[in-house]
């Protein structure tokens, strides 16, 4: 009975114990699955580098994977491959700005997300460092290393002024500028865009990378940018700028001596330099006209030199040699100027400077002197004005001065125009002489006038000078164009049937036409006129000016009507041409009273295939 009890007792403690262990593994198995980050936030220095966050899993589950993924193109090499570890690097960080990125986790066995944020440090240094190995007026050489030794820039630069004028003060706009000049640039030596930029960009550490004709003492915006050469795109939109003074060309002593005599408006300047053998600049400016142009608060020394120095660069970029400049610009030894365009009674400044005869650069200190010109000297010259060959639109006018030597100023007006300037002559004068602005001659002058309005009135007037002031009264003469009162009774007509070969014609008719044998590429022609009396003059031209070369029949009518033009035919006209060109035929007639009739003009064509057998070829006479 008790051995019974026992087994059923043992029997039973088999099955609780068995029973318990069972309930134990059944609860490890199920229990919950956990997954964790070791660090949801990370801290990284401008230099990046490798990076690891740890993880662990409670109760992993059979086919379960860890995944990760970021969108932020500096984490790089992001990877799951070791287990318990998220690795990664991180890229140097090469702008002074913070960034952030993060990285999404997810363990399949469980529906939470994970994050990583990083946040990394902006750089201390440069994205660029500039070495200065020369600086001279026209030339720099730098250089350049940058941050990122791996990613290709683009090195160039601009003028401080050029930044400012085109507001490319933003990086983007910078960029975008560049860009669109060096797209030119590629344009221009016949390669594409990427071509180009492989042949212009650089990548780490660049040597040597020059400057050249550049402006002496001159601000420079030296830039740079990275580019991705596979793209043509900027790589993150950042520039880096350093402004750089390109050198002063150094200066020595001039020695010369300068000499002014003044008589009325009429300055003349001596000038004798010690060194005969110095080239120099020497010019002179109208006082109130520099203040006006460079503004009152410009240094005249350091403006005058700078202008100058600027001016040999330009000309240097555009392909011209410092011995060509200095050819035409500057003077050696002994001088004597005569200037005689200035205005009476007016502050000028006088300056000369020494100029490098292999630079072509200011070479010494500016001297500077001002004179003041006395009063114009009233002048007894006459001035005489004609006006020749009036038609609707066109009329020639001719000044002759009684002077032979005598300057003056000259123009044309109409006559509302020239009264609504003043109300006197002595008034129009002083307004014309303050505007100078009108043609100067010497002795004589004379005009061809085109687009003139017809049935107007016009002023054709003058007035003498001593330098660029008035000397003598104001000259003048009216004239009026044509107008449709003016019109002859005679409308000229010109016509043409046949052409024939000149050489083929001299052979049949050699009593007329036998020294033209050798005219093979020739045309005769006879043009058959009509509608003209024969009191009538008889103006006629064939061209080969296309019809459409002037824009109005007022400028053929002037052409046409010349003494040279003028045949005094009534029947017939021969006309000899070569072939395979076109013509323009200009007809006139005027009568008896001076008065031109219609003008007639029409296109000609002369082609060989076109031409007439001789045999039907009857001579006619100009008549």
């Amino acid at each position: 009975m008790f051995k019974r009890l026992f087994s059923i007792v043992a029997i039973l403690a088999v099955v609780m114990t068995v029973g318990c262990k069972k309930n134990q593994q059944e609860e490890v198995a199920t229990g919950a699955t956990t997954f964790t980050l070791a660090q949801t936030e990370i801290s990284v220095s401008a230099d990046g580098g490798k990076q690891s966050v740890k993880y662990t899993i409670k109760n992993a589950q059979p086919g379960a994977v860890v995944i990760s993924n970021c969108s932020s193109s500096w984490i790089k090499e992001l990877s799951t491959a070791t287990v318990g570890e998220i690795t990664f690097t991180v890229a140097p960080n090469y702008t002074a700005d913070t960034r952030e990125a993060t990285i999404a986790v997810e363990y399949t066995a469980v529906d939470e997300k994970f994050e990583i944020k990083i946040q990394q440090a902006g750089s201390t240094k440069p994205m660029f460092e500039y070495e200065v190995v020369i600086n001279e007026p026209t030339h720099l050489s730098l250089n350049i290393t940058p941050a990122d030794l791996t990613t290709a820039y683009v090195c160039r630069t601009y003028t401080k002024d050029h930044i400012e004028a085109f507001d490319l003060l933003s990086d983007e706009a910078l960029i975008a500028y560049d860009l669109e000049a060096i797209e030119y640039e590629a344009d221009h030596v016949g390669q594409t865009l990427l071509n180009y930029l492989q042949n212009i960009c650089h990548t780490g550490k660049g040597f040597d990378i020059e400057f050249t004709r550049l402006f002496p003492d001159t601000e420079y915006v030296v830039y740079c940018y990275h580019i991705n050469l596979a793209t043509g795109k900027p790589h993150n939109n950042l520039v880096y700028r350093e402004v750089i003074t390109t050198a002063k060309p150094t200066t020595e002593k001039f020695d010369v001596e300068m000499n002014f005599d003044i008589s009325g408006a009429v300055i003349t300047q001596t000038i004798t330099p010690a060194d005969k053998e110095v080239y120099y600049y020497a010019n002179y400016w109208n006082m109130m006209d520099f203040y006006n142009y460079y503004g009152w608060d410009s240094v005249m020394e350091e403006t005058l030199v700078t202008k100058w120095n600027e001016s040999v660069t330009m000309n240097v970029q555009m392909g011209y040699q410092p011995y060509q400049i200095i050819e035409n610009n500057c003077l050696k030894g002994d001088q004597t100027i005569v200037h005689d365009h200035l205005k009476a009674e007016t502050d000028y400044v006088f300056y000369i400077f020494a100029v490098d005869k292999e630079t072509g650069f200011a070479a010494s200190d500016i001297i500077i002197v001002e004179k003041r010109t006395n009063k114009a000297h009233a002048s007894n010259m006459t001035i005489d004005i004609e006006v020749k060959n009036i038609f609707w639109t066109t009329a020639d006018v001719y000044w002759t001065a009684s002077d032979p030597n005598g300057r003056f100023a000259r123009s044309v007006m109409e006559k509302s125009k020239f009264e609504a300037v003043a109300a006197t002559d002595d008034e129009r004068l002083a307004i014309f002489a303050s505007e100078n602005n009108f043609w100067k001659d010497t002795g004589t002058s004379d005009i061809n006038l085109y687009n003139l309005t017809s049935n107007t009135t016009y002023v054709a007037f003058a007035y003498g000078l001593d330098g660029e002031s008035p000397n003598t009264r104001l000259f003048k003469k009216e004239f009026k164009t044509l107008g449709d009162d003016a019109v002859g009774s005679s409308n000229i007509n010109i016509s043409w049937k046949n052409h024939y070969n000149l050489a083929e014609v001299a052979a049949a008719d050699a009593e007329h036409w036998g020294s033209y044998a050798d005219y093979e590429n020739h045309a005769l022609v006879t043009l058959a006129i009509s509608g003209a009396n024969s009191s009538d003059d008889v103006y006629l031209m064939v061209t080969t000016q296309p019809i459409d070369y002037y824009t109005n029949n007022g400028e053929w009518l002037r052409d046409v009507a010349k003494e040279r033009n003028k045949v005094n035919c009534y029947s017939n006209y021969n006309f000899i041409g070569e072939y395979e060109k076109d013509y323009t035929v200009v007809a006139v007639a005027q009568d008896a009273n001076g008065n031109y009739g219609t003008l007639f003009i029409e296109e000609m064509y002369l082609y060989k295939s076109d031409s007439k057998p001789a045999s039907e070829y009857t001579y006619v006479e100009n008549k």
